[in-house]
């Protein structure tokens, strides 16, 4: 589910979103803020599931054309070598990729807050994208994600080769900020 949803939100402030992919990322985001709680809660509450199939289908669609961004690259570079949940290593990232792709994307991480569910008036766009990165926070925390990169086996020593391989993962060219080793390297010991 948090796979799901960073799909969504990766897809919609990638630098290769256009209106077709917006519509996927948004209704697959609203599915996922909506559903991924009460999805996890119960087995058997069918409603919940179906809408969480459906965000999947629409972040699928919406990142196989906008592509994705450093949370994945980084997640790439990490899961490719070593034995870890995909979706629990960007349940960690996320909530930082998000913050530091902020600056060059504003209206994007409003329209994500908005979508949500939060109620914009009175607020400013980094007011707006910190509710977002909080809703993340909290969305991985009611559903018993990992929090911090260490909580999933990552440790200091693995950074140097983890920001090296997340630069050069395709995902990272579509990320609305650009990035260098050092940014990524900051990122990942900022998660750890």
């Amino acid at each position: 589910g948090l796979d799901v949803l960073t799909h969504a939100i990766e897809a919609y402030v990638s630098t290769a979103a256009t209106p077709l992919t917006d519509v996927q990322a948004k209704n697959a985001l609203s599915l996922v803020s909506k559903y991924l709680r009460p999805s996890v809660a119960s087995k058997t509450n069918e409603e919940a599931k179906e809408a969480m199939a459906m965000a999947s289908l629409q972040a699928g669609l919406a990142f196989s054309n906008a592509i994705l961004g450093a949370a994945h690259a980084i997640s790439h570079a990490i899961g490719g070598k070593l034995p870890i949940s995909h979706g629990e290593i960007n349940a960690v990232l996320l909530p930082y990729v998000m913050d530091f792709n902020f600056i060059a994307a504003p209206e994007r991480f409003s329209d994500i807050a908005e979508i949500m569910g939060f109620d914009l008036r009175g607020m400013t766009a980094r007011e707006a994208g910190n509710a977002s990165i909080q809703f993340v926070r909290d969305l991985a925390s009611d559903i018993g994600a990992p929090q911090r990169l260490r909580d999933v086996g990552i440790t200091e020593d693995m950074i140097d080769w983890a920001g090296q391989l997340a630069l050069i993962d395709a995902c990272m060219i579509t990320n609305p900020r650009d990035v260098n080793l050092e940014q990524v390297k900051t990122l990942l010991k900022n998660a750890l």
